[in-house]
C-alpha cells in the first residue's frame, strides 16, 4: 500500500485557512471588528467631512460603524465608532476594559433614551466617560455643546458635568458645518483621567451612590401620592349647593 500523500489543492486549503483565522484574529486585537452594510438600508449614510453635527447625531451606531475605520461594541461599554480606538487594559478574558478613541469619535451612550455623543477623543473606563475636542452630549430633548478643543465633559450615568466653555442648546442651533474639522489631535497630549479634577469626580460619584441608594429604599414601597398616579380612584364630590333656600311664604303668595 502507498503512502498517503496529500495534495497540492488540499495544501492550498489548508493554508488559505490559516490565513483567514489570522486576519479574524488581528481584527479582534484591535478593537474594531468591520460590520457589513445592512441588506436593505433606505437612508444614505453621511459624509463625516461635510455632513453637520445635527446629521451625525441622528444616524444610529450601525450606520457610523460604516463611515468609521474602527468600531467596538461590548455589552458593558459604550458603543464607539471612530478613527481609531485603542484598547488600554483588558479584563482576564482579554475583552476591553478600558478604551482611547481618537479622531471623528460617535458614541452611542444608552440606547433607552437614544443618548448619543460626538467629539475628537474619548477615554472610557468602565462607567467613567471623559470627552474632549469640542464634544456635543444629546440625550433626549437635551443637547449640550462644548464650545473649545479643550472643553472636557465627563459623564458618570446619566449625569454630566462640563469643565470649560460649553452651552445648553437645542438640536436645531448647533453650529453648522462638520464638528470634526479642528487639528485637535496634533495639538493637546493624550486625554487621562486626571483632566476631570478630582473633586468633581467624587462629588458626581457620591451624588450616583446616594441616588441608588435612594431608588433601592423605593424598592416595595407604595406610591407616596396614589391620587395622583390614578386619578379616578377617589371619585370627585358633587359640589355642594350654596343658593339660598326659596321663601315658602312668598311663593305661595304669587
Amino acid at each position: 500500500m502507498k503512502p498517503w500523500k496529500p495534495s497540492f489543492c488540499a495544501c492550498l486549503l489548508c493554508a488559505a485557512t490559516l490565513l483567514l483565522q489570522g486576519c479574524a484574529w488581528v481584527k479582534k486585537a484591535d478593537g474594531a471588528p468591520k460590520t457589513q452594510a445592512p441588506a436593505n438600508t433606505a437612508r444614505v449614510v453621511p459624509n463625516p467631512a461635510t455632513a453637520t453635527a445635527s446629521t451625525l447625531l441622528s444616524m444610529s451606531f450601525e450606520e457610523a460603524a460604516l463611515i468609521a475605520p474602527q468600531h467596538i461594541d461590548v455589552p458593558y461599554l459604550p458603543k464607539v465608532a471612530a478613527d481609531n480606538i485603542e484598547v488600554l487594559r483588558k479584563f482576564a478574558d482579554g475583552s476591553p476594559r478600558k478604551i482611547r478613541a481618537k479622531g471623528r469619535v460617535f458614541l452611542e451612550l444608552d440606547q433607552k433614551d437614544h443618548a448619543k455623543a460626538l467629539c475628537e477623543e474619548a477615554l472610557i473606563d468602565g462607567g467613567d466617560i471623559i470627552l474632549r475636542g469640542r464634544p456635543i452630549v444629546q440625550r433626549g430633548t437635551s443637547t449640550v455643546e462644548g464650545l473649545s478643543d479643550v472643553t472636557v465633559f465627563y459623564l458618570l450615568g446619566s449625569s454630566l458635568k462640563a469643565i470649560g466653555k460649553h452651552r445648553l442648546t437645542n438640536i436645531k442651533a448647533l453650529a453648522g458645518g462638520s464638528p470634526w474639522q479642528s487639528s485637535y489631535a496634533t495639538l493637546l497630549p493624550p486625554l487621562d483621567s486626571g483632566d476631570v479634577p478630582a473633586a468633581v469626580r467624587d462629588e458626581m460619584r457620591k451624588a450616583a451612590e446616594a441616588e441608588a441608594q435612594l431608588q433601592r429604599s423605593r424598592v416595595g414601597l407604595p406610591p407616596a401620592f396614589p391620587d395622583a398616579v390614578n386619578p379616578q380612584a377617589v371619585p370627585v364630590p358633587e359640589p355642594a349647593n350654596t343658593s339660598p333656600a326659596p321663601d315658602k311664604k312668598k311663593t305661595s303668595a304669587n
